[in-house]
């Protein structure tokens, strides 16, 4: 059985950040990102990419735990969406997890690192927030990442993770 993490949130909330320090914490992980794969599907329909990056979330996933890899996913998913993949990976006996950078929409507007957002991707931002994408229902952990590094955000997420698996296993 392995463990599947999904780093889930809006728009420029750390997600691919934290997913690949995380990956590269966590010996044997596989790690697979939403956004590179969107990038292959752009000239696709909205719908058509979703379910593209959704597939492909899931059956890379299911590929690696088949060989026992955990995995971290990173990406933008949607209640629907994360239902299916959940449904997935339990089918196969895999746990799976949702863990959602929540840092404040003002912090989350901003340019964070290397990333100048575009007027659109503000005002992306500014409807997630109102939409609520930073605390789905569906979340198992919630991060406000607004003051930490991306380093100590993925401590924060290990120290979770740990805490959980020790507590299943006991």
């Amino acid at each position: 059985m392995s463990t599947i993490v999904l780093i889930n949130g809006p728009m420029n909330s750390g997600k691919t950040t934290v997913a690949q320090i995380l990956a590269e914490k966590l010996e044997g992980c596989s790690y697979y990102d939403a956004d590179q794969e969107s990038r292959k599907h752009q000239s696709a329909e909205l719908s058509e990419l979703i379910e593209k990056t959704m597939a492909y979330l899931t059956e890379s996933g299911l590929k690696s735990a088949a060989i026992g890899h955990d995995v971290i996913l990173s990406g933008v998913v949607y209640e629907q969406d994360f239902d299916n993949m959940k449904a997935a990976y339990e089918a196969n006996g895999h746990d799976f997890y949702c863990i959602v950078m929540a840092p404040s929409a003002e912090v989350c507007s901003n340019d964070r690192g290397d990333r100048i957002l575009s007027n659109w991707e503000r005002t992306r931002i500014r409807d997630m927030y109102e939409k609520g994408y930073q605390n789905p229902e569906f979340a198992d952990y919630i991060v406000d990442n607004s003051t930490q590094t991306p380093e100590e955000t993925a401590e924060v997420v290990l120290k979770w993770l740990d805490g959980r698996l020790s507590s299943e296993a006991a």
